[in-house]
């Protein structure tokens, strides 16, 4: 049994340095970079008409300082509070049996779900993205 195992390590670790031993070829000797725009890290069709794939540059929203949300209009179930009555508690924090309430940790609120605890709505300008592309003069990239 312990000759099996011994054999079997030594098998993985043979095949483990084989295959460093072939990525050390193919790279001239030295372990690929992530760092460096090596041609053999990007796939061949990524290389095609060297055209790569790139994405629009996005700036953050002005409007809502790339949060998403904006106060500036009230959240209507919570009237901008952020918060709720916690309705199975009915806001004491402590169910009937004298419990501390699960459902708001014996706060007798919850987050409002609707807004998100920001008291806002989300944001006009970048569609709640926090994000836009200035290039296309998109609000929402």
């Amino acid at each position: 049994m312990a000759k099996k195992l011994f054999i079997g390590l030594i098998v993985i670790i043979i095949s483990i340095l084989s295959v460093s031993g072939y990525a050390m070829s193919q790279t001239g000797g030295t372990t690929p970079s992530l760092k460096t725009n090596n041609s053999n890290l990007i796939p061949a069709a990524a290389m095609e008409n060297n055209n790569y794939i790139s994405s629009p540059k996005r700036e953050i929203c002005g409007a809502c300082a790339g949060t998403g949300w904006c106060r500036q209009d009230m959240c209507l179930k919570c009237n901008g509070t952020g918060v709720l009555v916690c309705k199975a508690c009915n806001g004491t924090g402590e169910c009937k049996n004298g419990t501390i309430c699960p459902y708001c940790h014996g706060t007798g609120e919850i987050i409002c779900p609707a807004c998100h605890g920001t008291g806002g709505t989300r944001c006009k300008f970048c569609g709640g993205d926090g994000y836009y592309d200035p290039q296309n003069g998109d609000k929402k990239a």
